[in-house]
């Protein structure tokens, strides 16, 4: 579920949601650099089959979902410094819980969009 209050710097919540273009903006250390953090962190396959244009057949950008879960709630401006360092899109979201984009991740309940392995 995602927040009303969007881009609000002082909205609260423990799970946040963004995308990184890992081979492309996010820094080669991406991956070290979330252990680092030491956040608890899911990370979806890397998304290389999505579809941008039916029409056409032009996929999208290749790119990774990343839910990021502190302890405890925190910010919309502490999550989105976070997120920043992976340089990806400025957009966020607060998850009201990783569950149901856990399965995002790999398109589990979306069958019309490419399924990615949940290995």
């Amino acid at each position: 579920m995602m927040s009303d209050k969007k881009n609000d710097p002082n909205e609260k919540g423990r799970y946040w949601a963004g995308l990184i273009y890992p081979g492309d903006s996010a820094p080669d250390n991406w991956q070290e650099l979330m252990q680092l953090s030491g956040l608890q962190i899911l990370v979806s396959p890397l998304h290389d089959q999505d579809i941008a244009d039916v029409k056409t057949g032009e996929l999208k950008k290749p790119h990774r979902h990343v839910v990021a879960m502190w302890m405890n709630t925190t910010t919309h401006r502490n999550a989105q410094r976070f997120f920043e360092q992976f340089n990806g899109p400025k957009t966020i979201i607060r998850l009201e819980s990783p569950r149901g984009m856990a399965r995002y991740l790999i398109h589990l309940d979306n069958p019309e969009k490419a399924q990615y392995s949940p290995r």
